[in-house]
C-alpha cells in the first residue's frame, strides 16, 4: 500500500482541524467585506472599564492607535487584547494626560509589554514613587517623549487642546489642572478628552475662545463637582458625555450636581461602571456609542 495517500489525509485533515477556524473567518469576512468598506470609521475610541481611572484608546482610519492614559492596574492589558489584533505589539503615541497614579500605572504595564513610537507627557514636573518608576520605563523603552510645549498636533485628527501657548498651564502646583487635552475632529465628529481637568483649566479654555460645540465629551475628573460647569456645558453642549468611573467608590463620583448639569443641557450619557467598556465610532456620516463592548 502507497503510505503518500495516506500522508496526505493526515495533513489535510490536521489542516482542516487546526486552521478552519481560521479559514471560516476569513471567509466571513471576505462575503462582508464590501459592508465594512462603505462603513470604515474614520476614528474609533474605546474607554475601558478598568475601574476608577482613566484608560481611552483611539485607532485611526490610517491605523494610527494612540493609548490616553492606562489606569490604576494591569487591567489594561485585557482592554488592549480585546481591540488591538493579537499580533500587534505596538501603539505609536502614549498619552500620560498627568502624573496620578489612577491614569500611569497600567502604562507600566503597557511599556512592558509594547513597542511604544511616542510618549507624551505633561509639562508639569512631578515626584512619586509609581512616577518616577513609570518615567524609568519610558527610558528603558527608548521612545521620543513629547511635551505640549513641543506641539499641539499628534496627528491630523487629534490635536492638544491643553496646554498650548494659547493656553499654558494655570496653575503649575495642583496635577489635575496640567491634565493634557486631546480634540479628536475627522470632519464629523468632535470628541474631547478632558483628563482630570477642573474648573480653573475650563475657564481658561472659554477665556481663550478653544471651545466650540462637540459631540462627545469624556467627562472631566471622573465627574467630580469641581469640574464640567455650567459655563462649559453650555459652550460645549455634548451630546453623549462618557464617564470613566469606579464602581462604588471612594470618591462618589459622579456628583448628584454634575449629574444634574448633564440632565439640564439633554446629554445622553455613559458610563463604565455601569455599561462596561464604552466604544465611539466616527465615519464621514455617523457616529455611534456601544457599550458593553
Amino acid at each position: 500500500m502507497n503510505p503518500k495517500p495516506i500522508l496526505w489525509s493526515v495533513t489535510i485533515a490536521l489542516v482542516l482541524a487546526l486552521g478552519g477556524l481560521s479559514h471560516a473567518g476569513w471567509r466571513v469576512w471576505q462575503q462582508s467585506a464590501p459592508t465594512r468598506a462603505a462603513a470604515v470609521p474614520n476614528y474609533t475610541i474605546d474607554v475601558f472599564d478598568i475601574g476608577q481611572g482613566d484608560a481611552i484608546f483611539i485607532e485611526e482610519a490610517d491605523g494610527t492607535q494612540i493609548l490616553v492614559d492606562g489606569g490604576p492596574s494591569d487591567l489594561i492589558l485585557s482592554g488592549l487584547g480585546g481591540v488591538m489584533r493579537p499580533w500587534d505589539r505596538h501603539i505609536d503615541y502614549v498619552v500620560a494626560t498627568h502624573p496620578h497614579a489612577d491614569h500611569i500605572t497600567g502604562l507600566i504595564h503597557v511599556l512592558e509589554r509594547y513597542d511604544v513610537s511616542h510618549v507624551v507627557l505633561s509639562d508639569l514636573a512631578y515626584d512619586s514613587m509609581v512616577y518616577n518608576y513609570f518615567l524609568d520605563m519610558v527610558d528603558l523603552e527608548g521612545a521620543r517623549i513629547l511635551r505640549p510645549s513641543d506641539t499641539d498636533r499628534l496627528t491630523d485628527m487629534t490635536d492638544i487642546l491643553y496646554p498650548s501657548a494659547d493656553v499654558p498651564l494655570v496653575d503649575e502646583e495642583n496635577v489635575n489642572e496640567a491634565s493634557i487635552i486631546l480634540e479628536i475632529f475627522d470632519g464629523n465628529t468632535r470628541t474631547l478628552l478632558t483628563g482630570d481637568a477642573g474648573e480653573p483649566v475650563e475657564e481658561a479654555l472659554l477665556t481663550a475662545g478653544a471651545l466650540q460645540d462637540i459631540d462627545v465629551l469624556k467627562l472631566g475628573h471622573h465627574g467630580s463637582k469641581d469640574s464640567s460647569t455650567r459655563a462649559f456645558l453650555a459652550t460645549t453642549q455634548p451630546e453623549y458625555v462618557i464617564i470613566s468611573v469606579g464602581e462604588e467608590n471612594d470618591y462618589h463620583h459622579p456628583h448628584l450636581s454634575v449629574l444634574g448639569r448633564l440632565n439640564a443641557i439633554g446629554a445622553e450619557i455613559f458610563r463604565t461602571d455601569l455599561h462596561g467598556t464604552i466604544r465611539i465610532e466616527s465615519t464621514n456620516t455617523t457616529l455611534n456609542i456601544k457599550e458593553g463592548h
